[in-house]
């Protein structure tokens, strides 16, 4: 496969994860970024595979509380899950309440407020299927 085929990336990021719960923070960080390099260099930067990279180094930034770092991934993540899966798909809801939160540790509550708009106005558009109807 190669140094910079995308299953390598995937590899990367299985070892990234493995470091990052043993908080191996300092070899967590190069693997997240090889791997989203890898992604975005074979398949484009906008490529739906680009999301859980940005995610995992977003969500290691954050829990180095980091979060002027994770906020362009958050950001970044965002637009690409709701240009290619569309705002119902449920990676793009976990994305947005991601972000919400990381908001509100970086308390830009203009930017929260309206996140919070767009998640209320999809649950309230698309109810779950084991809540009663009114």
């Amino acid at each position: 496969m190669g140094a910079t085929h995308p299953n390598t990336a995937g590899s990367l990021n299985n070892l990234a994860e493995l470091y990052h719960i043993q908080k191996r923070y300092e070899e967590t960080k190069p693997l997240l970024q090889r791997a989203l390099t890898i992604i975005e260099a074979q398949l484009g930067a906008d490529h739906p595979n680009t999301i859980g990279g940005l995610n995992n180094l977003a969500e290691l930034y954050w829990e180095q509380g980091r979060y002027a770092e994770a906020e362009p991934l958050y950001q970044r993540a965002v637009a690409i899950s709701l240009a290619s899966l569309g705002s119902e798909h449920p990676q793009t809801q976990l994305l947005l309440k991601n972000s919400i939160l990381l908001l509100a540790d970086l308390h830009t509550n203009g930017d929260v407020e309206a996140l919070l708009q767009l998640l209320a106005q999809h649950e309230q558009d698309n109810p779950q299927e084991d809540e009663p109807s009114p």
